[in-house]
């Protein structure tokens, strides 16, 4: 077992060469005929020679937090989680509200037919934004596992290539791809958009029916609360609770959270072993 803070310290130092573009990993085992772990090519050496190290075990706990991913060639990359990851630990002041902000104008279509437009800022989702403020108690919003389950399944969304319609009928573009065998057909999908839409499948299987509307709403469709409830047809201010608990069981089905164990009873009550003080 490797400590979280030296995870953390491990990968502050590696993802400050693998943020930089075209930057991989590749095994040093292949590249100088023993193993070395894995070394860090960038682009500017033209990628000759590795411009530091990283012992695989760092590599695999990467790998096992979505913070890095393989592609062709036996490379690995910094995915879009790791790279959101390093920008909040290098964050001076708030590392959640780092990114400028990129509004723009989105059609959006309620159940009951009607079109509106919303204006809504790309660079920050409804999940930063609640996880960048705080409650009465000074608590945030949402957890870091809420957080992450959240972009976890906002990732898997994207590389799926799922593109959905501006209506709230969502399903009907989820579907399973098909592989082209011309032109004119469906648009080729990698191995790993099917292994994406797979996952993405999976965790909105394990969170259930009632609760996959709001995260596909809010992680996915970036859709804020009040515009989640109004195409889901729900009562205002009740989206932060339903997502609360979606976010819970999706931070479950990730691993983020442990099983809830039964609670003890707060106090002693009839019938209960032990009710029954002891003289």
């Amino acid at each position: 077992m490797i400590a979280e803070r030296q995870i953390d310290r491990e990968a502050k130092r590696a993802f400050k060469r693998l943020a930089e573009p075209g930057s991989h990993l590749r095994s040093l085992a292949a590249h100088l005929a023993r193993d070395r772990g894995w070394g860090v090519f960038v682009k500017r050496n033209g990628f000759a020679n590795p411009v530091g190290t990283i012992d695989g075990k760092f590599v695999s706990a990467f790998l096992e937090r979505d913070w890095l991913c393989a592609i062709d060639g036996g490379r690995v990359v910094l995915t879009d989680a790791g790279r959101s990851w390093y920008r909040r630990q290098t964050a001076p002041d708030d590392p959640y509200r780092r990114q400028h902000q990129s509004l723009a104008v989105r059609g959006i279509a309620d159940r009951d037919g009607g079109k509106s437009t919303v204006t809504v800022n790309n660079a920050e989702g409804p999940l930063t934004w609640l996880r960048s403020r705080r409650d009465s108690q000074g608590n945030p919003l949402l957890t870091g596992a809420q957080f992450d389950a959240g972009e976890r399944l906002r990732r898997d969304f994207e590389r799926a290539q799922i593109r959905p319609h501006v209506t709230a009928n969502w399903e009907a573009d989820v579907k399973t791809p098909r592989r082209s065998g011309g032109a004119g057909g469906n648009e080729q999908v990698s191995d790993a958009a099917i292994a994406a839409k797979r996952r993405f499948h999976a965790a909105l299987d394990a969170v259930g029916p009632e609760l996959a509307s709001v995260l596909v709403e809010t992680c996915c469709l970036l859709n804020g609360l009040s515009v989640a409830e109004r195409r889901l047809g729900w009562p205002q201010r009740s989206g932060k609770l339903v997502l609360h608990i979606a976010l819970n069981t999706l931070a479950r089905h990730y691993g983020y959270m442990s099983a809830e164990r039964p609670c003890r009873p707060a106090s002693n009550h009839w019938g209960v072993d032990g009710y029954r003080p002891s003289m």
